[in-house]
C-alpha cells in the first residue's frame, strides 16, 4: 500500500482550521472533532495496512 503523501493531522487541520475563526465555533468541540477525525483516518490507514499484510495478493 502506498504510503499517503499527507498525513491524518494534516487533514484534521486542515478541516478545523477552515472554521476556527468563524464567530460562535466552540473550540473545545472543534478540537474534539480535530482528534476524532485524526484518529478515524489513522485507525483506517492501520487496517487497510494489516488487510494488506495479511493477504498480499489484494
Amino acid at each position: 500500500m502506498p504510503q499517503p503523501s499527507i498525513s491524518p493531522e494534516q487533514i484534521a487541520q486542515a478541516i478545523t482550521g477552515s472554521v476556527a475563526g468563524m464567530d460562535g465555533v466552540d473550540q473545545d468541540a472543534l478540537s474534539k472533532l480535530g482528534l476524532a477525525l485524526q484518529e478515524f483516518m489513522q485507525r483506517t490507514l492501520e487496517q487497510a495496512q494489516e488487510k494488506q499484510d495479511a493477504d498480499p495478493k489484494q
